[in-house]
């Protein structure tokens, strides 16, 4: 008796079964099981994905180097996607200076008035904002029902967002993207920032990154989406900032999570539009296509050394830059 493992179908290995040799020369093997016979090369190789043995070790040293492959594998596709921003990036800076040159026609540029001391208060507009300590009962509610040891346990059901009326209406994503939106805005995206969704309500559909890694195997997509996001979370706990900048979610979706998981860490903005409207209220100087997260911990750093607004929540503080960015004024704090 020996046991067949396919290295292709699962991020982590499985078993096809036991299955009696039936024929053998030095070149194949045929290997019987209940509902099929498979002809292999010789035992001990890998073909067409499969492995068969009766090691252990060599299972273990298989599902490692599987393991290893779909990591780099995932990186492979991330970098490329990088590539493809830098060039969409130096191909627009190339189009702005082109413009730069040209005669600007009745045009006036507004210059932001700075507002500063105990005048910035009054920026802050309380009515428009849900008070901090509902929104921490809604964040604390969540992250108790989601606490970081049960997602990879997630099912589907639980995790994606059904159609109105349809399915689970307390779902994690669902619940992500609205009932914590006063936490911090994920901007106008659709549902496929989740990595798995349903298309129209209906179809389970991969966004274009998962796709490209696993194709149509949603199973198996969503084991390493719900990895992608442990993995995340830890990152953030650990305040390993290169992790959380490579990792593959969705930049929306990845931000919203480290700011519902550790409000404490992070300045709650999801989207880099806002992060350098942000930015541009309190005067900081930013690489517009830098890496998110290290321009928002600059962002926490003018918060934290501000005489006026360091003892505030990191959710205030980024409710004043939104009022200051659509009063359109740059604050002194």
């Amino acid at each position: 008796m020996i046991q067949l493992i396919n290295t292709t179908v699962r991020h982590k290995l499985h078993s096809l079964g036991e299955g009696v040799i039936v024929a053998q020369d030095e070149n194949r093997i045929t290997v019987r099981f209940a509902s099929k016979e498979l002809v292999m090369s010789y035992p001990g190789c890998f073909i067409d994905g499969f492995l068969f043995t009766d090691n252990a070790e060599v299972k273990q040293n298989v599902d490692r180097i599987c393991a290893d492959r779909e990591k780099q594998k995932r990186l492979d596709i991330l970098k490329k996607q990088q590539e493809l921003d830098h060039q969409k990036e130096t191909a627009t800076k190339a189009r702005q200076i082109v413009n730069a040159t040209k005669p600007i026609k009745d045009t006036k540029i507004a210059e932001k008035r700075l507002i500063t001391g105990d005048a910035v208060l009054n920026i802050y507009d309380e009515s428009r904002h849900m008070p901090d300590l509902e929104a921490e009962r809604l964040r604390q509610s969540f992250v108790n029902d989601y606490p970081l040891s049960r997602i990879p346990n997630l099912s589907m059901d639980q995790y994606l967002v059904a159609r109105k009326g349809y399915g689970n209406t307390n779902s994690f994503c669902r619940r992500i993207r609205y009932e914590l939106r006063s936490l911090a805005s994920m901007g106008n995206v659709y549902n496929d920032v989740f990595g798995i969704y349903l298309n129209k309500g209906v179809g389970l559909t991969l966004s274009k990154t998962f796709y490209n890694i696993y194709g149509n195997d949603f199973e198996r997509a969503f084991v390493g989406i719900k990895q992608e996001i442990t993995d995340l979370l830890m990152a953030a706990d650990n305040n390993h900032y290169d992790a959380i900048e490579d990792n593959i979610l969705n930049s929306a979706f990845k931000y919203k999570l480290i700011t519902v998981y550790y409000p404490e860490k992070f300045i709650p903005v999801c989207t880099r539009s806002a992060l350098n409207a942000y930015c541009d209220a309190v005067g900081l100087s930013y690489d517009p296509a830098g890496p998110m997260v290290y321009q928002a911990l600059e962002l926490l750093k003018i918060k934290e050394s501000s005489n006026l607004c360091a003892d505030w929540s990191n959710r205030k503080f980024m409710l004043l830059l939104d009022d200051a960015w659509r009063t359109n004024v740059r604050i002194d704090i």
